[in-house]
């Protein structure tokens, strides 16, 4: 809830806009594939790959990580529209994790405009920025989207989110 929770969690979502999670909990990555489900219903493409093994992060790393790719998702469908592909990795490496979202810009038009009040690419920055990651976005040469984000892993598994190391 530190970084730019909804204002307004009860208002409804827009008509093509998939509906967000409750307010009052933390989504987390075992709940990928419920939140690609919900941006197909949508409208979008979406493939997901990845490489490396996937382990156990602290919970406020996982969280940067699953509103990274939601992020990334709802840029696409508001910007690409509905029917754009989207390629979308998640490359596990031993010391970081990489989260690649890229839509081939190729829908059509969304007939209602998402809702503003999303803090998009900045929003993403500075939760990427919290663990020392990187954000790059841009426009791609096919004509679509690009956002990658690279964050960094705890050193040791166990290690406690605001632990300070010695």
């Amino acid at each position: 809830g530190v970084l730019r929770e909804p204002e307004h969690p009860e208002s409804p979502p827009a008509v093509d806009e998939p509906a967000a999670e409750p307010a009052h909990r933390r989504p987390a990555l075992v709940e990928l594939p419920a939140l690609l489900d919900r941006f197909r219903a949508a409208g979008l493409r979406i493939t997901c790959g990845g490489a490396g093994t996937p382990r156990a992060l602290p919970p406020g790393l996982e969280l940067t990580v699953y509103r990274v790719v939601q992020e990334s998702l709802t840029n696409a469908l508001k910007h690409a529209g509905v029917g754009a592909s989207v390629e979308l990795t998640l490359d596990w490496g031993a010391d970081a994790v990489v989260v690649r979202a890229v839509d081939d810009g190729g829908g059509r038009p969304v007939v209602r405009p998402a809702p503003s009040g999303g803090h998009g690419l900045v929003g993403m920055r500075e939760r990427v920025g919290v663990y020392d990651g990187s954000l790059a976005a841009g426009p791609t040469f096919a004509g679509g989207w690009r956002v990658q984000a690279r964050l960094p892993l705890p050193a040791a598994a166990g290690i406690e989110e605001g632990s300070a190391a010695a």
